[in-house]
C-alpha cells in the first residue's frame, strides 16, 4: 500500500539520533521525517521537565527532613544523578533545536 506509514524499527531509531546529533549526514529524501522528530523530542523533555524538577524538590526534601544520615546521603546521590541527567537532556534539547535550525527551512 503506497503512503503507509510504519513505526520505525530499532536501526532507523539509531539512525535519526545519530542525525540529530550531529554523527550522520541527514538523509535528504527522509529530512522533513528526522525535522519531525527532533522538534517532537524537544516538545517530550519540554514536557519531563516540570514533573523532573518535582522529583528533585521532592529528593531534597526527603534529604533535609530526614534525621537518618543513611537516608541523606541516598537522597543526596538520587539528587546529584538527578543533575547529571537534567544535563543530558539540556544538551539533548539544545542539540535538537540546532539541527531544527539548521535543517527546517530545506524541508519547507
Amino acid at each position: 500500500m503506497a503512503g503507509r506509514c510504519e513505526p520505525l524499527n530499532r536501526k532507523e531509531k539509531k539512525s535519526v539520533r545519530r542525525q540529530i546529533s550531529g554523527k550522520e549526514q541527514p538523509d535528504q529524501t527522509h529530512l522533513g521525517i528526522v525535522v519531525a522528530i527532533a522538534r517532537q523530542n524537544r516538545r517530550a523533555t519540554l514536557g519531563i521537565a516540570p514533573i523532573y524538577a518535582a522529583l528533585v524538590l521532592f529528593a531534597i526534601a526527603t534529604a533535609v527532613g530526614s534525621n537518618d544520615l543513611l537516608i541523606k546521603l541516598l537522597e543526596l546521590a538520587v539528587s546529584l544523578m538527578f543533575v547529571v541527567v537534567a544535563i543530558q537532556l539540556v544538551v539533548l534539547y539544545r542539540r535538537g533545536g540546532r539541527f531544527i535550525d539548521r535543517y527546517s527551512v530545506e524541508t519547507e
